[in-house]
């Protein structure tokens, strides 16, 4: 499709194609020669017309100059210097660099105002992606909507729905998993009338709408949602689309207690993605299969610890500190599993200052951890300010499966402690992340009871102020 030349920064087409000529010492006419005629050169230089790819080599022949540098501003040389340094920055990602990443980003589009629509696009891409790798979300989610929104308006329905992959990603990391919902099965609704039912695409992004799911604690939509995706994928769909849906299907029967099916779905996600290259997502997923470990009945610390140990040495190398963290924070579970609470400590500390001060759901978690390190250690005050902190932090996320889970921990942490009104706040907050409401007030309660439900009950509000 031919350029437009309405939108360059730097003029252009039309403006390079004039600059060129004034260059070359060239008319219109002359510049027109045979081929063309003067009229439709003058239209070309006022950005009445677009130039035909065709046009572009006839003009460029004459100026003496390349194809490039008139439809986007640069050389020969220059486009490969750009593809090269695309290709540094996603390669850093890919390594689990997304801070170099969004250094070299940053100095392309300084170094280039004048790039072109495509490379620019692939720079604002792997730009949304370096924030997310550094925890920056709410940046990166608008740049992810942005792109979304443009490739929506210019009919890449493809790459519209893997942007909306990672847009139910981020809203989920960042507490929001209703809204990751919404985003999600709007985007599910158009795959068939864009033509994309059954690709790896909608794979993907069923995959992670079934995760919301999952943190929701939508156990029954989650399950239907998996059936269907697995139907859908079978054995044709790459190795990071089934791989997802065997995840997924796992944590819902971990869901169900049914533990075999879980470790075995688990272990077939591991087998397919073992067969790839891609080292940081077979690290991740082994974090993942070492979570799973630690769940069990009873649970098998020294198996995850194998697990966890061998991807946290590839982590290292090529995650990102978010995905160190988690490693970290499941470690630290095994080491006080294992009786070793002084090396739990440093562990969860290590994965609390990956993780910043950003208020992820996982922060929540690894600080529960840190606190049972505490209790183990005998420091029970400071044990008693970390979970009260983690309590404080649950209360500004969203209500979701996980939360529920992790304030039952803090319920019955509280109560070990013999903090019984803590633990009281603590227990009713776990039932109402997990959608259990408390009953309406009833005609038999007595003159002057408080309902549990009443705004001085509620859990989400009892720690407020830390």
């Amino acid at each position: 499709m031919p350029e437009s030349t309405g939108t360059d920064r730097a003029g252009g087409v039309a403006g390079r194609l004039r600059e060129a000529r004034l260059r070359a010492g060239l008319s219109q006419g002359e510049l027109a020669g045979t081929e063309l005629s003067a009229s439709y050169v003058s239209l070309l230089e006022s950005g009445r017309r677009n130039a035909t790819p065709a046009t572009l080599e006839v003009l460029a022949a004459r100026l003496g100059c390349t194809t490039e540098y008139l439809a986007r501003g640069q050389d020969a040389g220059e486009a490969d210097r750009l593809r090269l340094a695309l290709s540094y920055a996603d390669l850093a990602l890919r390594n689990g660099e997304p801070r170099d990443a969004l250094t070299q980003l940053t100095g392309l589009t300084h170094a280039r105002p004048d790039m072109g629509a495509e490379d620019m696009l692939s720079v604002r891409r792997l730009r949304a992606q370096a924030l997310e790798g550094l925890g920056e979300l709410e940046e990166a989610l608008r740049e992810i909507e942005n792109l979304r929104r443009e490739a929506q308006e210019a009919r890449r329905y493809d790459e519209h729905l893997r942007l909306t992959v990672d847009a139910v990603r981020c809203y989920q990391e960042a507490g929001d998993v209703a809204y990751a919902l919404d985003v999600g099965e709007a985007a599910l609704s158009t795959v068939r009338s864009w033509g994309l039912s059954g690709t790896d695409t909608h794979a993907e992004l069923a995959s992670a709408v079934l995760g919301a799911y999952y943190l929701r604690g939508d156990i029954v939509r989650a399950q239907r949602m998996a059936t269907e995706v697995l139907e859908i994928v079978g054995e044709a769909g790459s190795a990071q689309a089934r791989a997802a849906v065997y995840w997924n299907a796992s944590l819902l029967s971990e869901q169900r207690d049914d533990l075999p099916a879980a470790l075995m779905l688990a272990e077939r996600a591991l087998a397919v993605y073992a067969e790839g290259d891609d080292v940081r997502a077979l690290a991740r997923l082994r974090v993942a299969y070492g979570w799973l470990l630690l769940r069990c009945m009873p649970a098998r610390p020294e198996d995850a610890r194998r697990e966890l140990t061998v991807s946290r040495a590839a982590l290292v190398d090529v995650g990102s500190e978010v995905d160190v963290a988690y490693c970290d924070t499941e470690l630290s579970r095994c080491e006080l599993l294992l009786g070793r609470a002084g090396y739990a400590l440093s562990l969860a500390d290590s994965a609390l200052t990956r993780l910043g001060d950003e208020p992820r759901l996982e922060r929540a978690h690894t600080s529960l951890v840190r606190a049972r390190a505490l209790l183990a250690l005998d420091r029970r005050d400071e044990a008693v300010a970390v979970y009260r902190e983690a309590a404080s932090l649950l209360s500004g996320l969203e209500l979701n499966h996980h939360a529920a889970t992790a304030w039952r921990e803090l319920a019955d942490a509280f109560a070990q402690l013999g903090l019984l009104e803590d633990a009281t706040l603590a227990y009713q907050q776990a039932l109402t992340d997990a959608g259990v409401r408390a009953a309406p007030d009833v005609s038999y309660a007595k003159p002057g009871f408080e309902s549990a439900s009443s705004p001085e009950h509620q859990g989400s509000r009892a720690w407020t102020d830390g």
